[in-house]
């Protein structure tokens, strides 16, 4: 019981760990349009 707990909790924070590469990915691609295209903020 304990063991899959452990296992369940892993695997979430590893899913919160991809969501928050892609957002860092996606928050670094906005930046870069927004730093080639001033006009846009």
């Amino acid at each position: 019981m304990a063991h899959t707990t452990i296992c369940y909790m892993s695997n979430s924070i590893g899913v919160i760990e991809q969501n928050m590469a892609v957002a860092a990915n996606l928050l670094r691609l906005r930046r870069q349009f927004f730093y080639r295209n001033p006009g846009c903020q």
